[in-house]
């Protein structure tokens, strides 16, 4: 386009001069970096902030979203669950049966990496209870797992596992479930029978109100949050923190499938998530951010955007930030195609030395490059304000 405009200026005023003038001022050096530097900015002052970008396309189309699905445990809670209690289904109810059974589940649950799973770890560990390895076991995502060991199938996990099972609740187990609606539930099943229940609850984290109050101010239309936790420990947590738009009882293909029909109806989906349950929903996403703080490896290789602190506060940054940053593009590019614009013409009547048309050209260029570096020192003033505000917190903590 440069060379055919410079050619249309010598047809028109068989100028050498006007033509070469021409040519030098309308040659794209700015417009071609106006992309780039603020691409490179962005990114470079993400990286620094702990939110980790695959690449400029992700941040462009995050620029764009307008609705925000959560998964519950582990992106809006710690995933990290306290046992509330434990209820075994026998008659004799000796400690030394309890301890057994609380051996078979987490000699299973240790092949899964959910939090409810490492909890029953962590629980058999308090007790001194050695775990055994199993030869046998299978993950069931958003359902449980389920393990041999000897001749006995071990079933660990909720409604969902025994359902595919073909295993029927008990009408005892159906009442102590009923009873316990707002605690998240793991079942205990041995050679088919229901042996134990083990009830945990899951600690909010305290900026999650805060996040969806933000995301809502930015103009997302819709913030949901989809959980395989039964309705009502999914609408508890969905109250707290200000989400009216709840699916519960989810697996991970019903996650995938919400995510397909939202994106069927016109909206721009953004998928959070933390583990291996999310993953299918997260490749289905326009786009997608995983909480990475030791969580699952498969939800960040398929994540396009990743919190390396699994910092959930970073997830209205990153879209304020996305924003920014694609506003930058637009006014770099409106300044550039502006100033070569008017210096063309000027060029084109013979107002416009090559000289001053060169010096013009390299101004314009080295504006749309300071025009990035701004954006990068924003981030930068943003992330001191931040390191500041945290250390504020941990002294108040440790005060």
């Amino acid at each position: 386009i440069s060379l055919a405009t410079s050619g249309v200026v010598y047809l028109f005023t068989r100028d050498w001069m006007r033509a070469i003038t021409a040519l030098v001022i309308a040659c794209p050096c700015a417009a071609g970096l106006a992309t780039p530097t603020a691409i490179s900015a962005a990114i470079g002052g993400a990286a620094q902030r702990g939110i980790l970008i695959k690449g400029g396309t992700h941040l462009e189309t995050a620029s764009t979203v307008d609705t925000v699905i959560f998964d519950k445990t582990g992106t809006l809670t710690f995933g990290r669950p306290v046992l509330a209690s434990e209820h075994y289904f026998s008659d004799k109810k000796s400690k030394k049966e309890q301890q057994d059974l609380l051996m078979m589940a987490a000699s299973a649950e240790q092949y899964s990496n959910h939090p409810y799973a490492r909890a029953i770890c962590q629980l058999a560990g308090k007790k001194n209870i050695k775990i055994k390895e199993l030869k046998a076991h299978k993950v069931h995502p958003g359902r449980g797992i389920s393990a041999q060991m000897g001749e006995k199938e071990i079933l660990v996990g909720n409604k969902a596992l025994f359902e595919m099972k073909n295993l029927a609740l008990p009408q005892e187990v159906q009442d102590y479930l009923k009873k316990n609606q707002g605690y998240s539930t793991v079942i205990l099943a041995v050679a088919g029978k229901f042996r134990a229940i083990y009830t945990f609850q899951d600690e909010l984290r305290p900026e999650s109100k805060q996040v969806i109050s933000d995301l809502k101010k930015m103009g997302i239309k819709n913030v949901i949050m989809a959980s395989g936790d039964k309705r009502e420990v999914a609408e508890v947590v969905a109250a707290q923190v200000g989400i009216s738009e709840v699916h519960s009882e989810m697996l991970p293909e019903d996650k995938a499938k919400l995510v397909a029909r939202l994106k069927s109806e016109g909206h721009k989906v953004m998928m959070v998530g933390d583990g291996v349950n999310d993953a299918a929903a997260i490749m289905s996403a326009d786009i997608s951010l995983a909480m990475a703080d030791g969580k699952s490896d498969l939800t960040i290789e398929a994540a396009d955007i990743t919190l390396a602190k699994g910092e959930l506060e970073l997830v209205a940054e990153t879209l304020k930030l996305s924003k920014k940053t694609f506003t930058t593009i637009k006014q770099n590019f409106a300044f550039s195609i502006g100033v070569n614009g008017i210096g063309l013409l000027m060029g084109a009547s013979g107002n416009l030395s090559p000289l001053t048309a060169a010096l013009v050209h390299n101004l314009s260029t080295i504006t749309v490059v300071l025009s990035s570096f701004h954006l990068r020192q924003k981030i930068n003033q943003q992330l001191k304000r931040d390191n500041l505000h945290g250390a504020t917190t941990r002294s108040d903590i440790n005060g």
